[in-house]
């Protein structure tokens, strides 16, 4: 499934484990960590180091 937006984003997050869910919410808080999913190309590094 190809999630498009926001709607859809928040409905996967719901089936997570909840240590999954706050470990992904703290990270949200990182300048740092935050900066992987907003840039291209960083996220495109990250997502390829999980495949």
């Amino acid at each position: 499934m190809r999630i498009q937006n926001k709607q859809q984003a928040l409905e996967v997050l719901e089936n997570l484990p909840t240590k999954v869910l706050i470990r992904m919410a703290q990270l949200s808080q990182n300048e740092k960590a935050k900066s992987y999913f907003t840039c291209p190309i960083k996220y495109g590094a990250v997502k390829g180091f999980l495949k």
